[in-house]
């Protein structure tokens, strides 16, 4: 069949092709005035988290800057978010509210780049709770990305000696706390008192020289 001289299935291919295109076009517009929306909203909503959490008010500002991430994943506004939610976790400290700031803290483990301490904090937050085996978790992933870190050392060994009762692991963080430089009273004296209870009578020399060390650093 024929409409004005041209064949009928042309006619409906074309207007097929027309359809699709002015479609497209209309999709393209639409995309790109919602593209405009999310970004207008997004600028509300990146200026109402920072004031929240200027204003202390970090419960309600970190919520907004967690439902910017989803929508928009930029590095900026997780820095923000991690940043924010340091500080408010540090508010909680002072009380010694352990649940809480685990709370703060689980929130950001998600993130790639978080700072290290974190792990330690975590640990801490943790061994403060009782949870001595999850603890050492958080401190041996520290210990993984701040080996150079004397303290953590000294904070494993008493883990494992005062709360674990692991007295030959203890004994190995001690030392390691020694090589690495931490020459503190409570490092020799903590190593005296592991190498009496373990070897009692044997390995003498070692404690006398361990509890020696911790007397010349504090005589009284």
């Amino acid at each position: 069949q024929r409409f004005g001289g041209t064949p009928v299935d042309m006619v409906e291919k074309k207007s097929v092709e027309y359809a699709i295109v002015e479609l497209s076009k209309q999709l393209a517009r639409e995309r790109e005035e919602l593209e405009i929306t999310n970004g207008y909203e997004l600028a509300v909503d990146r200026a109402l988290a920072e004031h929240y959490c200027k204003s202390k008010n970090y419960e309600k500002g970190l919520e907004l800057y967690e439902k910017i991430i989803e929508r928009d994943n930029n590095e900026d506004d997780i820095k923000k978010f991690i940043d924010y939610s340091l500080e408010h976790a540090s508010q909680y400290f002072k009380g010694k509210d352990w649940s809480k700031i685990l709370e703060i803290y689980r929130g950001l483990l998600k993130f790639r780049n978080i700072p290290n301490s974190i792990y330690k904090n975590v640990g801490l937050c943790l061994t403060a709770m009782g949870s001595h085996e999850s603890s050492l978790t958080f401190f041996e992933k520290y210990e993984e990305l701040a080996p150079t870190d004397l303290q953590i050392y000294s904070i494993i060994g008493e883990v494992l000696y005062e709360r674990l009762n692991r007295n030959l692991e203890a004994i190995s963080y001690y030392k390691k706390a020694l090589e690495l430089g931490d020459k503190s009273f409570r490092v020799y004296n903590t190593l005296g008192h592991l190498y009496s209870k373990i070897y009692r009578d044997s390995h003498k020399d070692e404690q006398l020289n361990y509890f020696l060390k911790a007397y010349e650093l504090e005589p009284n």
